[in-house]
């Protein structure tokens, strides 16, 4: 027995030998989820992937007119695509043929599961993300190292300006006339991103009643996409004439949200407004070729009717007149899309009898159009009956702890009925719509002064503004920043960065393209640099992402 042993003892070596080899020689791919945890490549390793079954060939069939779908690859956790390429060859009419396919946009044409088509590379969804809207508002962080400059009136950055201006109230400005005004066929005017919005009032069709006019000379430039989304759009009075789509008024809050009453009647002869045919429409306006609607309210009940609605920068409020029983309320209105709001119990009322030179305040009259600004409130109403074609811009205080407003002195007479009334950040804005189609009456629109100091004159020149630090408390390595900015002079620019470790190493930003960090870290920081005297920053959306 013992010499049988002895005489195997070569074999067993070379068995051995061979399993070794094998072993090595061997993928572990079986194993590869137990042993192997999940790594970052590094910038100088490269691996080749296979199909999602391991195989390395896909035999593709095509019959009957269809294309075969069944070829997936599979991407381990953590990898990124920096190049594709796969080698097509089969027989045709011709004979066999065969070609190298590595344009990425054949695969990005292609069904996807989890992966990130914003990147400039091909790679994974983001994982653990969080996500900041930074609008440019009041509650905007300002940076000790910023020297651009937070433009709270337009809700913007912009160049630092060198000088001031102070307007009298109500004293008139700028009044521009244009084919784009078309008596008793437009609602009220906004100035947004430094553009004219109007809206029409002559067509049963949502989507398309707001224009976006050149602010120097009223021309049409676009119309906007109104996008109804998940909103009811459906209060349309059934005359096929007076039934029309018009926004009676409408203001800006400090997040690109825009607050309206939008009429489905158009019924420009009476001082009352149906509420049935009417809401209270809220969208985000962030971008200007569409606007998407939110959500939509009827807050009629117990206060009827409503024709005015204006935004309070210092208390973050929206006001809406209620004119037939001529009280101003505030509302707060929910977030959560299911139409729901709260009325404030600071509201006020305002009256004034029919001898007085103030309309607004009378019975009978319309307000047309408002704005507030802490303990005023700033009216466009009807003057005497409608067929007078007249409004007047009028003033009303809070006085002490008293709920009626008192009347200021100074007004101001317009020619023609209106709808609207804004302050840009500069002047009131608003338009004519007019009494009547034969009236011979001139359409404005018109710009007033407020009476408070505004910045005017831009400065040259190259600034930047700083974003706010986020903290994560794990390495973020991945960040989708999305920007808006505008300029109007070539040349001027805004340009965009990103850091993961607080400004250490900055990326540059190209807006909606994913940013893979070649330096992760704890400390997200983005920055804007404006460039020129008409560059302007309008918003950023930064999504960021620890896996």
């Amino acid at each position: 027995m013992g010499r049988v042993m002895h005489d195997n003892i070569p074999a067993g070596r070379g068995v051995m030998f061979l399993l070794f080899t094998i072993m090595v020689l061997s993928p572990m791919s079986p194993f590869a989820d137990v042993l192997v945890q999940p790594s970052d490549a590094s910038g100088v390793a490269r691996h080749v992937y296979e199909f999602a079954d391991g195989s390395t060939e896909y035999v593709a069939l095509y019959q009957g007119g269809n294309a075969d779908a069944g070829a997936e690859v599979a991407l381990p956790r953590g990898a990124k695509i920096t190049d594709v390429s796969m080698t097509l060859s089969g027989a045709s009419a011709t004979g066999w043929s065969q070609l190298i396919d590595d344009d990425r946009s054949d695969w990005m044409a292609g069904l996807s599961s989890s992966v990130d088509a914003r990147s400039g590379d091909l790679s994974l969804a983001f994982s653990n993300t969080s996500e900041s809207f930074f609008p440019h508002g009041y509650d905007e962080i300002t940076d000790s190292n910023s020297d651009a400059w937070l433009d709270n009136g337009s809700y913007a950055l912009r160049q630092p300006h060198t000088s001031n201006a102070t307007e009298n109230r109500f004293s008139q400005q700028n009044l521009k006339t244009a084919s784009s005004l078309v008596k008793q066929s437009q609602g009220a005017v906004l100035k947004h991103h430094d553009w004219l919005f109007m809206s029409t009032w002559s067509t049963s069709n949502f989507n398309n009643i707001v224009q976006r006019l050149y602010p120097n000379n009223l021309t049409r430039e676009s119309t906007i996409h109104l996008e109804e989304a998940d909103c009811n759009i459906n209060f349309l009075h059934p005359s096929t004439y007076y039934g029309s789509y018009g926004f009676r008024d409408w203001t800006v809050t400090d997040d690109e949200r825009m607050f309206a009453i939008l009429s489905g009647y158009r019924y420009h002869y009476s001082s009352s407004a149906p509420t049935q045919y009417h809401r209270v429409v809220e969208m985000d306006i962030s971008r200007d070729d569409t606007w998407t609607c939110l959500d939509t309210y009827d807050v009629s009940p117990q206060y009827s009717d409503y024709t005015a609605i204006a935004y309070d920068r210092s208390t973050e409020e929206v006001w809406i007149v209620h004119n037939t029983q001529r009280r101003i309320v505030p509302y707060t209105f929910s977030t959560a899309g299911d139409g729901q709001y709260q009325r404030g119990t600071n509201m006020y009322s305002y009256s004034s009898s029919s001898g007085t030179s103030f309309e607004c305040g009378k019975t009978g009259q319309q307000v047309r159009g408002l704005e507030v600004n802490s303990t005023t409130f700033f009216m466009r109403c009807q003057k005497g009956s409608t067929s007078q074609d007249k409004d007047q811009l009028e003033a009303w205080a809070i006085s002490g702890s008293s709920s009626s407003l008192v009347p200021q002195l100074g007004t101001r007479l317009l020619s023609a009925l209106g709808y609207g009334l804004q302050f840009d950040g500069n002047r009131f804005v608003t338009v004519d719509c007019g009494y009547s189609t034969w009236s011979s009456s001139t359409l404005y629109y018109r710009e007033y002064g407020t009476g408070w100091q505004y910045k005017t004159t831009p400065a040259p020149g190259t600034t930047t503004w700083y974003g706010p630090v986020t903290i994560s408390g794990e390495d973020i390595v991945a960040a989708n920043m999305q920007t808006y900015w505008s300029a109007a002079s070539t040349g001027d620019r805004v340009d965009y960065w990103i850091s993961a470790d607080n400004g250490t190493h900055w990326e540059s930003v190209t807006s909606n393209e994913t940013i893979h960090f070649a330096y992760p870290g704890t400390e997200l920081v983005w920055k804007a640099q404006l460039i020129g005297s008409t560059a302007v920053s309008w918003w950023v959306d930064v999504e960021m992402a620890t896996s």
